[in-house]
């Protein structure tokens, strides 16, 4: 039998150990010996929790897009709001965002997005026989989640709770968090919030354990408006730190997802020639630095990008610009909830999933993994709904040159341009 077999039958006995023995032993009892949390919750509530701002239900107006509304589907409004703040005495948190008191019972509402896992009553990742514990002496703030590895979410629901602690005059000894991608690196140095010496990096701690573990709880959640205290954070926070730079030549923009593992525009190169006479420079946000992609947005006069952690850049346009979002057959509303706090001009168009075909990999939420395509008319067609032109057939196009950072982006530089 092979290793990986073994390891699978291994979790198996333990999972079926654990939920034997969760009858008779407390649930840290069971994890210390097996690494299997059986799941015993409790209600945030009794952690006498302190109310931080609502959010408000997302209204029910539709979008625009040249079919109508057609195919459109509001996300279910999530019955649970995520604004508060907790004080657990010798409490426990996770790398994936999993809050326990000192018995091991799952705090709901502490707990960020529950997973499979979650649901099958027992936590199980990462596994390990005999995990180790990490124990710290003093008060911890916790700022993790399953998702913080996307940089919409770690933008959106991960950040603003450092917000939440400098409200409420929260002053720990240690955060655990994240603090291991590109992205959370460079966004950490440019809110500079945090001494660097106080970050306990969750990516290296998957348990820790707290003498007093602090919970500013907050995600944006389903079917609510994205709250106008994380806009306004986000919007001043990051733009005052790009107020010098050089303004991006690049002015209509579209977010290229073509190296990324799902939900890719498979027929982009046929869309090429219409985004070139609309004036059109192709991106791929994963090569630019933060800094780099917020004055890319900030100067944008239009974008065309397909749903991926990309929109979080939508923050940080101008008020009224045009955004067309490109969806796979099933919908998706975090752009249009997004763009409508930000007070930007949105526009979807969906496609059919091709044949229905899933790509070898998937999100990490399983959530609309499809490769998809666009009919090219559908897009002029939807350019001319959002009132922007072609750009004059008298201008010449400069060529293509290469900007070098911290990586390559090829792109075209071209001028300001009016859009209707």
């Amino acid at each position: 039998m092979k290793k990986f077999d073994l390891q699978k039958l291994a979790i198996k006995i333990a999972k079926r150990l654990a939920l034997f023995a969760s009858l008779f032993l407390r649930p840290i009892t069971i994890f210390r010996w097996l690494g299997i949390l059986p799941i015993k919750q409790k209600t945030f509530q009794e952690f006498s929790p302190i109310l931080y701002k609502d959010q408000a239900s997302f209204p029910n107006k539709r979008p625009r897009s040249i079919r109508g509304s057609d195919g459109w589907r509001a996300t279910p409004t999530s019955l649970m709001v995520m604004g508060h703040l907790l004080n657990i005495p010798h409490g426990m948190v996770s790398c994936s965002g999993y809050v326990f008191d000192q018995l091991g019972s799952l705090i709901e509402g502490a707990s960020h997005r529950y997973s499979r896992k979650i649901k099958q009553g027992l936590v199980s990742h990462p596994f390990c026989v005999a995990p180790r514990i990490e124990q710290f002496e003093g008060v911890v703030v916790a700022i993790t989640a399953s998702n913080q590895d996307a940089y919409f979410h770690w933008l959106f629901d991960l950040l603003p709770r450092l917000k939440m602690l400098d409200d409420m005059g929260v002053k720990p000894d240690k955060y655990y968090l994240q603090c291991h991608y590109r992205f959370q690196r460079e966004t950490l140095d440019l809110l500079d919030m945090i001494p660097q010496e106080s970050i306990i990096n969750c990516t290296d701690v998957a348990l820790l354990s707290a003498s007093r573990l602090i919970v500013p709880c907050h995600e944006v959640m389903d079917g609510r408006e994205f709250p106008k205290w994380v806009i306004d954070f986000i919007r001043n926070r990051f733009l005052s730190k790009v107020e010098t730079a050089e303004p991006s030549s690049c002015k209509r923009i579209y977010v290229s997802r073509a190296d990324a593992l799902f939900r890719r525009v498979l027929n982009e190169p046929e869309l090429s020639s219409i985004l070139k006479e609309y004036g059109f420079t192709s991106v791929k946000l994963e090569k630019l630095s933060v800094r780099e992609q917020i004055t890319l947005f900030r100067d944008a006069e239009a974008v065309v990008l397909p749903h991926g952690s990309g929109l979080a850049n939508l923050v940080f346009c101008q008020k009224r610009t045009p955004v067309i979002e490109l969806l796979p057959a099933q919908v998706l509303d975090h752009g249009y909830r997004l763009s409508t706090a930000a007070e930007l001009d949105y526009f979807f168009l969906s496609a059919h999933a091709e044949d229905s075909r899933k790509c070898e990999g998937t999100s990490h939420s399983g959530n609309i993994p499809y490769d998809f395509r666009v009919k090219p008319q559908d897009l002029i067609e939807t350019f001319h709904l959002a009132n922007i032109d072609p750009v004059p057939k008298s201008y010449q196009f400069a060529p293509v040159f290469q900007v070098q950072q911290d990586l390559e982006l090829e792109y075209v530089q071209r001028p300001a341009l009016g859009i209707k």
